[in-house]
């Protein structure tokens, strides 16, 4: 029987690619696309237990289309889209940006940091070079000398850590709730 990664990593694997294109292709922007495709996933691996829907793309392209409408994603997007820094500024501004949201917004990022520095050596590499080196699964792979299916479980792994480490700010506390999942 498959656990609860196995599935993960290969819904990841499978339909990562798919999802990803037809979100860019929906946007218009290639790093909105992959900022929903990895919040889906995360919200997949945060999940309950009992939910292990029937077809894991549509249950993954709602998620994303409902993160979608999050304010947050909105923002992000007219941020994007602003012409200069000035304009992003005014965007953040209009949505109503305070101070204390900029302050979780640093608690967040720190606990971020955290998180990464957590990782097991070989789960951090794999995720570091595909989300800030950008390189593809077989680039990973063939440098570390493991699978593709493999890099997909460590940075589904780290993903789902990162995004439970930025919701508690004790690493035992993110550890055990992961371990429940």
């Amino acid at each position: 029987m498959a656990t609860w990664d196995d599935i993960l990593s290969h819904a990841y694997a499978t339909w990562r690619q798919p999802l990803l294109r037809w979100l860019h292709r929906r946007l218009g922007n290639a790093a909105d696309a992959e900022d929903l495709v990895q919040e889906a996933y995360t919200r997949w691996a945060e999940s309950p237990a009992s939910t292990r829907p029937e077809s894991p793309r549509s249950y993954l392209a709602r998620i994303a289309l409902n993160a979608e409408q999050e304010p947050r994603h909105r923002r992000l997007r007219q941020e994007r889209a602003a012409s200069s820094p000035q304009d992003a500024a005014e965007n953040i501004a209009s949505e109503g940006t305070c101070p204390l949201a900029n302050a979780a917004s640093h608690q967040a990022l720190d606990r971020l940091a955290d998180a990464i520095a957590e990782l097991p050596p070989r789960q951090r590499h794999a995720f570091m070079r595909h989300r800030f080196d950008h390189q593809s699964y077989d680039e990973i792979a063939a440098e570390m000398g493991i699978s593709r299916r493999m890099v997909a479980k460590h940075i589904a792994n780290a993903l789902a850590y990162c995004q439970l480490r930025i919701q508690f700010p004790d690493a035992t506390l993110a550890a055990a709730r992961l371990d429940r999942s």
